[in-house]
């Protein structure tokens, strides 16, 4: 199955094989491979002991001919933050197969009151200066690069500059409250 981790933190988990490495603060879910049905011998039972933590998980989610178990887990050190959590139907009709675990996260998304754009005064701009620019770039050196990746940075990077020293911009703060057309001169009218 696959992995969430939700706010990694400083806590650091390790099993002796070394193939669980998880790193949180909140919640992880993976397929651990250590039957949780079976206390005695589980590993990451003790770990979750050690650390405080608690496996939200409480029904079978892996199944053979003969037996399942409980490997498919939800472990976090709130329970609050799950305040649901379960155990899917299969995803494919197969004698031996893996039941999908789920839950909702009690998580709420920082609001963001600001934040800074570039304005491009266009109307200002020097675009014979631009245009002399981009005309003195040696193109032919970006595009013997091997990585599309790279050319495509490159290009962008060399039609940046350019622009930067031709267009005249600044740096503004948008606040999110303000409508989508209030802009500067719209402030000092309204003042």
């Amino acid at each position: 199955m696959g992995g969430i981790e939700i706010n990694p933190g400083p806590h650091q988990l390790y099993d002796d094989n070394d193939d669980h490495n998880i790193s949180f603060e909140s919640v992880s879910e993976r397929d651990f491979n250590d039957n949780l049905l079976n206390v005695a011998n589980s590993k990451i039972h003790n770990i979750c002991t050690h650390y405080s933590l608690e496996q939200l998980i409480e029904d079978p989610t892996h199944f053979t001919e003969q037996s399942s178990s409980l490997i498919d887990l939800i472990i976090t050190d709130n329970s609050d933050f799950v305040p649901y959590c379960g155990v899917g139907t299969p995803l494919l009709d197969q004698i031996r197969y893996h039941c999908p675990v789920m839950g909702f996260i009690n998580a709420q998304k920082p609001a963001c009151l600001s934040f800074k754009r570039k304005i491009w005064l266009y109307k200002q701009g020097d675009f014979d200066e631009y245009r002399r620019i981009l005309t003195k770039t040696n193109w032919d050196s970006i595009f013997v690069l091997n990585d599309v990746d790279k050319m495509n940075s490159e290009i962008s990077n060399r039609i940046l500059d350019a622009a930067e020293i031709s267009i005249p911009n600044r740096i503004v703060t948008i606040q999110k409250t303000d409508p989508v057309r209030l802009n500067n001169d719209l402030r000092k009218l309204i003042r």
